[in-house]
């Protein structure tokens, strides 16, 4: 097999040995015809490179000359494919474009709009380029790093950075930071005011997007920073329901509140089911975000007096005595072990819907 590294230089018609197999026998050309059942045109035609050397007419020349038929085939075919080498317009292009495809998930990217050229290699590199614009774009991962996963990190990343390099937003201070947490805590028990939430991250100067994850991704969020005044925070919706929603824009906010993902994005991955193996930071950003949605405290006491009878009825008294929705609790319950996944999941409602309503999103049938 020809690679990279062992390329057919030069390589005759097969012909051109035929030729000098039947002058070497002292034959014409018509003689070697006759010999093998041909006329003469046929036989000057494989001569001259005009006509291929098929199965059939490999056979007679190996019986004529006492060579074998794969002789003549192996000869035809290093002639066919050293011709279709030099004919190509970009030699390399397939592996070139082989590798992107083992990198970045192409496919995927082109069915989300992020990619549209992808029969011309150059122009494939050319539009990568531009939607991989940083390369290099530092993260921190919730989890320890998944090699596999790599290149949907990287892709996903960098969209929420192109997208929100163009999103306007107010000058961000933590005297805003905490007026928005303020109000945000103030809508936590109705779903449907989860659309004020871009307008109230905005006057924060948090620019606030929504992306869908890559598939087999399982990405929930980030927090970055465009430059040390321009916080981002990005979330997947992965798990489109209120207690994974809340929970996952307010450990985000925990990081911008600190100040995390100035040197490293801090991408957050399985941040509902996992709690193993977090950094200090991610620590901090879990509890503040608990502490926020339910207080430590009420919930310890709550479990105490309830456990193990958590009716409906006692979650929706205790979620209005606090100021949330039922399905918050319902989530901190689960996450605690005090319930089962499976019990109450009623009340974990759908909110996508309702924050794609009003926040600049890519994903689900759009781009952004």
């Amino acid at each position: 097999m020809a690679t990279a590294d062992h390329r057919l230089v030069e390589v005759f018609p097969p012909g051109e040995f035929l030729r000098e197999e039947i002058e070497a026998r002292g034959w014409l050309q018509a003689d070697f015809a006759a010999v093998v059942g041909k006329d003469a045109k046929t036989v000057s035609d494989i001569i001259s490179g005009k006509r291929s050397i098929t199965p059939d007419m490999a056979i007679l020349i190996g019986e004529a000359l006492g060579t074998g038929a794969a002789v003549w085939l192996n000869l035809e075919n290093d002639y066919r494919l050293h011709k279709a080498v030099l004919a190509r317009p970009s030699e390399g292009a397939v592996s070139r474009k082989a590798k992107l495809y083992e990198k970045y998930p192409i496919r995927e990217m082109a069915k989300r709009g992020w990619l549209t050229a992808l029969k011309d290699v150059d122009k494939l590199e050319a539009e990568l380029g531009q939607v991989i614009s940083l390369p290099e774009f530092p993260y921190a991962a919730r989890q320890t790093k998944d090699e596999s996963k790599e290149s949907l990190r990287i892709a996903w990343l960098n969209r929420a950075f192109n997208i929100a390099k163009k999103l306007p937003a107010d000058p961000y201070s933590e005297i805003k930071l905490e007026r928005a947490l303020n109000d945000l805590k103030s809508i936590l028990s109705e779903p449907s005011e989860i659309l004020q939430i871009p307008r109230i991250l905005g006057k924060a100067g948090i620019r606030f997007l929504l992306l869908e994850q890559l598939p087999t991704s399982k990405i929930d969020g980030v927090c970055f920073w465009l430059d040390n005044n321009n916080p981002v925070v990005a979330l997947s919706t992965r798990l489109d329901r209120i207690d994974s929603f809340w929970f996952t824009l307010i450990h985000e906010l925990q990081h911008v509140k600190h100040r995390h993902g100035q040197d490293s994005a801090m991408l957050d991955e399985d941040i509902v089911e996992s709690s193993g193996g977090l950094s200090d930071e991610e620590r901090l950003a879990d509890e503040g975000a608990a502490e926020f949605l339910v207080p430590r405290e009420e919930i310890e006491n709550f479990v105490a007096r309830i456990a193990p009878l958590f009716s409906a009825t006692r979650i929706k008294g205790f979620a209005q005595q606090i100021g949330v929705h039922p399905g918050i609790v319902v989530g901190q319950l689960q996450h605690m072990g005090a319930i089962q996944f499976s019990q109450h999941r009623q009340m974990l409602v759908k909110v996508r819907s309702i924050v794609t309503s009003t926040s600049p999103h890519d994903g689900w049938g759009m781009v952004a």
